[in-house]
Order: structure tokens, then C-alpha cells, then sequence
């Protein structure tokens, strides 16, 4: 843990230096506090009850409320134009459960062995883009998805989430509040989630969208797997040029957070 702190540090302050050569101090207050909070300088303030805040990654000064106006985001718009060929190939991906058991996809069922995991039941995903990075092999089999998203590029994570029948993702956080995460329902009947205590049922075709740092729940209670397309967006008023640093340092930073410091 010592070396990853280390390793943060050092990286935070040469993304800052880069940062500061680059934009005026006046873009820049609020990733100041971004990165003096990366290094361990700085904390997070108290997110009260119904949110969880990551204690290297944040940044300050953004509206926070767990559900959003899907349709404040241009993507939204095209995946719900796109909706029934995303919806074919997410059936086409279930279909072939041997894509969740390798890179990239990823499935998970009731956990006996990690008792700190929120699935009950049964979870597969497959990404499109994993740890800020861009999954490419993924073309051949979600294509229409992937080229959505080389149209209005997403800022963390992107996937095909299929929850199982009668199974249940336990509240939980994703933690980052510069994020906020768009969600098209591919197939969901009935299926519902909820965020900050607030549940929303699912509506095939129609964008729904909501802060993931909030405490949330997914629950399927029908005999048929539900099916989502969801994407991690930056949050609306993060300005171009923050966006464009966070860009750039966030993935590092979640380098080191992931793996440690390199050898």
C-alpha cells in the first residue's frame, strides 16, 4: 500500500504539472482539488447516507441527485434509434454464454465464496469499454453498439449487463461523482432499479440515467433474463477542459489504484 501511495502521488503531481503547462489556473481550480485529493492530500467531504465517495477520485463543486434527464445527454437520443439492432445483438450475445467466461465479457453467480458481493443470482457482462479503455476485440459481436459509441465516446465504463431471473444486484456504489450513467433497457420485464431509495421500472427502448455514486439496486423477479446497454457519461457540468484532463489522468490514476505501482 505504501508503494501505491507513492505511485499516486507521483503520478498526480506530473498530470498537474502537464495540466498547469497547458490551461490557465482559472480552468483548473476544481482539478487542483482532484488531484491534491489523488495524492492523499485531501478528502472527500461526508456524502451522508445515500452516497459513497471514492477517497482518491473526486471532484468538487458538481450537482448531485441520483436520477437525471436521459435525454440532457446526445446519446441517449441515438441508442434509443438504435434500439431494436442494440436489442439483436444483445440477444445474440446471451445466446452464447462461452463470450462471459473470457475477456471480455464477465459473469458471476450467488456468491458462496465472496460473501462481499452484492450479486444474488446470476450476472453476465460484456464490455465495450473496461477500466477507461476501450474494448476493440468487441466488434464482432456488438458492432452496432461499439460504433454508437465512437460517436459520442463514454467516460468510464460501458457494457451489456444481463441479470438473471429472480436474481438481485444488493445496493451498492460505484463511488465516482464526476460520472453520470446512462442506461437503455434492452429487454427487462418488469425488472426495476433503484437509486437513493427512489425505484424506477425499466421501459424496453427508453434511456433512463442516474448517478451511480448513489446506493442502488437491480432486481429482476421474472422467469427471463434482463438485458441493459449502459454508459458511463461525464458529468454535464464538467467543462471541456476538465473533461479533457480527466481524460488523460483518470485512467492512470485508476492504474495504480487497480494494480498497484508498476515494477
Amino acid at each position: 500500500m505504501r508503494d501505491q501511495a507513492r505511485e499516486l502521488k507521483r503520478s498526480a503531481d506530473a498530470l498537474w504539472a502537464e495540466s498547469c503547462a497547458r490551461y490557465p489556473g482559472s480552468e483548473l481550480e476544481r482539478l487542483e482539488v482532484f488531484f491534491a485529493v489523488a495524492r492523499g492530500e485531501a478528502t472527500p467531504p461526508d456524502p451522508g447516507p445515500q452516497r459513497a465517495l471514492h477517497s482518491r477520485l473526486y471532484v468538487p463543486g458538481l450537482t448531485e441527485r441520483p436520477w437525471w434527464d436521459a435525454h440532457a445527454f446526445p446519446l441517449a437520443r441515438r441508442l434509443e434509434s438504435r434500439f431494436p439492432l442494440i436489442r439483436e445483438e444483445a440477444v445474440r450475445l446471451l445466446s452464447k454464454p462461452w463470450v462471459f467466461r473470457s475477456h471480455p465479457g464477465r459473469s458471476g453467480s450467488s456468491p458462496a465464496k465472496d460473501p462481499q458481493s452484492p450479486l444474488e443470482g446470476e450476472w453476465r457482462g460484456y464490455y465495450l469499454q473496461r477500466h477507461l479503455r476501450r474494448v476493440p476485440s468487441t466488434a464482432a459481436e456488438a458492432p452496432v453498439a461499439l460504433r454508437t459509441l465512437d460517436e459520442v465516446p463514454p467516460a468510464r465504463e460501458a457494457l451489456m449487463s444481463f441479470l438473471g431471473p429472480h436474481s438481485r444486484i444488493k445496493e451498492h456504489s460505484d463511488k465516482v461523482n464526476f460520472v453520470v450513467t446512462l442506461y437503455l433497457p434492452l429487454f427487462s420485464d418488469g425488472a426495476w432499479i433503484s437509486f437513493g431509495g427512489q425505484r424506477r421500472t425499466w421501459i424496453d427502448g427508453r434511456c433512463m440515467a442516474a448517478d451511480s455514486s448513489y446506493y442502488h439496486e437491480s432486481v429482476n423477479t421474472s422467469d427471463v433474463w434482463r438485458g441493459l446497454m449502459l454508459v458511463d457519461l461525464w458529468h454535464p457540468e464538467l467543462s471541456e477542459i476538465e473533461r479533457t484532463v480527466l481524460e488523460r489522468a483518470v485512467p492512470r490514476l485508476n492504474d495504480v489504484l487497480l494494480w498497484g505501482a508498476p515494477n
